[in-house]
């Protein structure tokens, strides 16, 4: 017991009450400093950039949104006379879909649910970390944080927050112990329950998850691996029927758009690009695996085997998004390694081979959201303004916010139009579709269409006059295909550009 004396009582306290409420503190602690202020700096930085209309720093998190909101509808496509699978998430458009039903906070229900699982992933590096001294800790978390990019990913508005939650969940029981990755570990079922997840959450999840449960049958928990591997191929296969029953295609159309596997070189040529644009990755992959080898083979070949089947089959850049996974779950092999003193030195080598290109994104974030408020919040506008149904190859907030019918020219959210652009054929089928779909509009960036048709007159252009970081092209074309449409646009334009004058964007109106 230990005395305190207070107003002249002696007060009589367990240590072990004492050494809780200290323990309260430094959560508390963790969570404020390791947690919430960065969001919080990050968010007045958007909300400046943007001139206080928060936007997030992709135009994806809106298509998972307008998606949400038809599913609440009862329907499963961005437009609601046709299906579509515009999500590469399973699960994430249903996670938003009960919050359709809340108009003036739907948008923003992806940063709230995002920050939540940022808090849980301070709490969840914080105790599997426990072992570190306080101060230590929260520079431990900020850093891992900071490098892969998990606070810029809660502004993108998309899973990526709740996929990284779940790659820590996972990591806890192997890396809480000191003597990683030495001996056996018994997985406890939340973990089975988080590996069913992650592949729900998005695809390339399953380059963690199979080997963990491979590893964890090998190591005598065949029964509950079976039993989640087994939820898991039914969760994907029943969802792709589910697609097959509505007439598309086993894969979202995100994935198939995304994956690079159109030739029988499409592994190879996806490994190799993924090593280009991240070896500095690549390199403290190749190092986490020889640091691992001598203590624990099985460990070594595990943590091979997910990080291999990152670079085939998964990808990398887009701000960080990509690879934010498996830089995490690198991170966090490699930092348990790094606490350890008797190899410190030695290891410590590999810590800023993680990667500049996710730090930085976090530090673009801003700009980035900007770029989505002053171009496709803009776009979404004028669509709503012009009244008509238009095709676009940047779909979410005209989708989400423009109320009209929308042609995916790039197809993630229609498949004719997805198989007619890899197709690399005549433009005409753009024509095509758009006359059979009743649309005399078109919003492209001329660089992802090259050849276009002859019926398309260009009418105007929009330009982000700054930095870009997140948009494809900091310019956008506005094409009509007959002259009764070309003068409705041309007109639409000139009263949007006289009353929407900003110094970070300019319009070319012929």
């Amino acid at each position: 017991m230990s005395d305190i004396e207070a107003a002249g009582v002696l007060i009589e306290l367990p240590v072990q009450g004492r050494s809780d409420a200290i323990r309260r503190t430094e959560l508390v602690r963790e969570l404020a400093l390791a947690g919430a202020l960065p969001l919080l700096v990050l968010f007045a930085l958007v909300l400046y950039t943007t001139n206080g209309h928060f936007t997030y720093s992709f135009d994806d998190p809106y298509i998972h949104l307008a998606l949400a909101r038809n599913i609440w509808l009862g329907h499963y496509g961005l437009n609601l006379s046709e299906p579509s699978a515009p999500s590469s998430s399973i699960l994430w458009p249903f996670v938003l879909a009960p919050f359709a039903a809340l108009p003036g906070l739907f948008e923003y229900v992806p940063l709230l649910v995002n920050c939540a699982c940022l808090m849980g992933l301070v709490f969840v590096i914080g105790r599997t970390f426990d072992d570190v001294r306080p101060h230590y800790r929260i520079a431990l978390i900020v850093g891992v944080a900071f490098w892969v990019n998990a606070y810029g990913l809660v502004f993108s508005g998309m899973e990526h927050s709740l996929q990284l939650l779940l790659i820590a969940i996972v990591l806890r029981p192997y890396l809480r112990r000191p003597d990683f990755p030495e001996g056996r570990v018994e997985l406890p079922l939340y973990v089975f329950a988080a590996l069913v997840i992650l592949p729900l959450v998005r695809y390339e999840d399953s380059a963690i998850s199979i080997p963990v449960l491979v590893l964890a049958a090998w190591r005598g928990q065949w029964r509950a691996a079976a039993v989640a591997m087994g939820l898991t191929l039914l969760s994907i296969g029943g969802f792709s029927l589910f697609l097959h029953l509505h007439g598309l295609d086993v894969l979202p159309s995100s994935v198939i758009a995304k994956s690079g596997m159109t030739s029988g070189f499409g592994v190879a040529r996806n490994t190799l690009a993924n090593a280009l644009v991240s070896p500095g990755l690549l390199l403290a992959i190749v190092y986490l695996v020889y640091a691992c080898w001598r203590r624990d083979r099985a460990w070594a070949i595990f943590i091979l085997t997910a990080c291999v089947l990152h670079l085939a089959f998964g990808k990398s850049g887009c701000f960080g998004r990509y690879t934010a996974y498996i830089s995490l779950f690198v991170a966090l092999c490699g930092v348990r390694l790094l606490s350890d003193g008797r190899y410190f030195w030695r290891d410590a080598i590999a810590a800023p081979l993680l990667g500049f290109t996710l730090a930085s994104a976090t530090v673009f974030t801003p700009v980035a959201c900007s770029n989505i408020y002053y171009q496709q919040a803009q776009m979404a506008e004028i669509v709503r303004s012009l009244g008509e149904p238009v095709a676009a190859n940047d779909i979410g907030l005209i989708t989400l916010r423009g109320g009209q019918y929308l042609l995916d020219l790039y197809g993630l959210g229609s498949m004719s139009a997805l198989k007619a652009r890899l197709g690399n054929g005549d433009p005409v089928w753009m024509s095509d579709l758009m006359q059979k779909k009743g649309v005399h509009y078109a919003i492209i960036y001329d660089e992802w269409f090259p050849k276009r048709p002859a019926a398309f007159r260009l009418v105007g252009k929009m330009k982000l006059t700054g930095l870009r970081v997140s948009p494809a092209s900091s310019v956008v074309s506005f094409y009509a295909t007959d002259a009764g449409s070309a003068e409705k646009l041309k007109r639409t334009l000139i009263d949007y550009a006289k009353h929407h004058q900003a110094s970070e964007m300019a319009f070319e109106i012929d």
